[in-house]
């Protein structure tokens, strides 16, 4: 993707200095409070608009578009930003939208959330601050410590106030002594119910079970299969007395 540098950012060279000169003290602002305001706009009626996170930021250097409706700020370099208990990294990020509600994160991405319990890798990720929801891609890796439950796949997206994962593309969800392979799945972090399509491959440690869908409880391992259903049981071990 192109670097942002608008023409009109030479309109405004001391606001500019100021915050390259921030940005090298390692300092961080909140945005939600000051840049509406730097870039000539007005933020949204704090009546009205659902309240949000500062936003608070370090990085290597910092472009800006400052053309009024048109505002948008490009970190870039070892970019952290940091929004409540949400933190997250990567090379480079870009915030744009009213009040700064979409964060566009690109290379090395990591999230980690320390109230809701889960983190993420992934090559790019798109975050709604409003909805509170993102859609990660690339080679994706989420650990949900608050259940145990690993997940890979090529495209996730996540629901913070609903605490619902779902992914895309070569799945494959891993909970303690269940591992399930799939094309879609959808696991609520919350009930931990889990329904996956596509394919699926489930194998425990009695045996094997595929089929075209998968629903039920992963945690008390109650699931149900349903489409064509074939699988494996594997025979008790049994000590041989002499």
């Amino acid at each position: 993707m192109r670097s942002i540098a608008s023409k009109h950012a030479v309109l405004f060279p001391r606001l500019r200095v100021a915050c390259l000169l921030v940005l090298a003290l390692g300092m961080t602002l909140p945005l939600t409070a000051q840049a509406p305001q730097a870039a000539g706009t007005v933020g949204s009626d704090a009546s009205q608009a659902k309240k949000k996170e500062p936003i608070q930021f370090k990085a290597r250097s910092v472009q800006s578009v400052l053309a009024k409706g048109k505002e948008r700020t490009v970190l870039i370099g070892s970019v952290t930003i940091t929004m409540g208990s949400l933190t997250i990294l990567a090379d480079r990020v870009e915030l744009s939208g009213d009040d700064y509600k979409d964060v566009l994160c690109m290379g090395n991405v990591k999230v980690n959330d320390t109230d809701k319990g889960f983190s993420l890798a992934s090559d790019r990720l798109r975050y709604d601050r409003d909805t509170e929801t993102g859609v990660a891609q690339g080679k994706v890796f989420v650990d949900d410590t608050k259940n145990s439950t690993q997940i890979n796949a090529e495209w996730v997206r996540f629901d913070q106030a609903e605490s619902i994962f779902e992914a895309a593309i070569s799945v494959v969800v891993v909970k303690e002594d269940l591992s399930v392979r799939a094309e879609y799945a959808k696991f609520n972090r919350n009930t931990e119910e889990m329904e996956l399509r596509g394919g699926v491959v489930a194998i425990t440690e009695d045996g094997t079970l595929t089929g075209e869908a998968i629903t039920g409880n992963a945690g008390a391992s109650d699931m149900e299969v349903s489409g064509m259903v074939s699988g494996t049981i594997k025979p008790k071990e049994t000590t041989k007395q002499e």
